[in-house]
């Protein structure tokens, strides 16, 4: 009688809890994002996503895409998750340009959130009263961090240090440092990956930065035509013409081996020094 009493309750636990793994499985695949799509419906083209809310029940980890329907996600509007009480972390797209007014404010278990280099503006409020929140990720450079302007009532981001995966507090040649040959031309190549829809600009100062032995037009085409340390800078525009990304470079002339024998022998002479 035990055994069959023992039995029968085996059977009721694992249809327990079957149920409820069927019941969140359920109710994860039911959970999708609503959003608009920004451009000219009436051809037909559009550029960019915006998420202004979602269906059913949103995951412990929100992870939003950068991509939704082939077109890059830039925008997460008002109130589109505000009071959600499952959220536990964010995770923000490279793509994102926006966080609008109570986007996630009073998400009550909300803890760590990563923002990305793109993201170049925090609206007021946007985080407002999420208590929780002691885990900042910022996954880009100080120098990108400079160009993000975060507004009043978001107390929730201030209030920890952050966490930074390219961390470069300093405005030096840490940044990205590289060589260049003496009386080469060519085009310097980003530390960035360009996405679609993307475009670089390139400067320096009036095109002679530093000590003037480096020239770079808005393309990334450089003239090495003396020896020394530049700093050259760049912008990654999306296609609505924001800036995406900042950049700097530290870019240095070297005389190649046959150059140094030349100046060796020569004592630079031949070269114009």
């Amino acid at each position: 009688m035990k055994k069959n009493f023992r039995k029968v309750m085996s059977v009721f636990l694992a249809m327990a809890i079957m149920l409820c793994t069927m019941s969140i499985m359920a109710s994860a695949a039911t959970f999708k994002f609503v959003y608009d799509k920004m451009g000219d419906e009436e051809i037909g083209e559009y550029y960019s996503v915006l998420i202004t809310g979602y269906e059913g029940t949103a995951p412990s980890k929100l992870v939003i895409p950068d991509k939704i329907e082939g077109l890059p996600v830039e925008s997460v509007e008002p109130m589109a998750f505000m009071s959600n009480t499952n959220i536990q972390e964010v995770v923000l797209p490279e793509s994102l340009l926006w966080v609008e007014e109570f986007a996630f404010a009073k998400c009550s278990n909300l803890a760590k959130v990563t923002i990305p280099a793109s993201l170049g503006y925090i609206a007021e409020n946007a985080f407002y009263n999420c208590k929780k929140l002691k885990t900042v990720t910022y996954n880009g450079y100080q120098k990108n961090y400079d160009y993000l302007y975060i507004e009043g009532g978001n107390d929730a981001l201030w209030n920890n240090d952050w966490n930074w995966t390219h961390y470069n507090k300093d405005y030096d040649c840490s940044y990205r440092e590289y060589s260049l040959t003496y009386k080469t031309q060519q085009y310097i190549t980003p530390d960035y990956n360009l996405k679609s829809g993307e475009s670089i600009i390139w400067w320096s100062d009036d095109g002679l930065n530093n000590d003037g032995s480096l020239y770079v037009d808005e393309e990334g085409w450089s003239d090495a035509y003396n020896r020394g340390t530049t700093t050259v800078y760049y912008e990654v525009l999306n296609r609505n013409g924001d800036v995406v990304f900042h950049g700097e470079d530290c870019v240095t002339v070297k005389y190649n081996f046959f150059q140094w024998i030349i100046e060796y022998i020569l004592f630079g002479w031949a070269w114009g020094f």
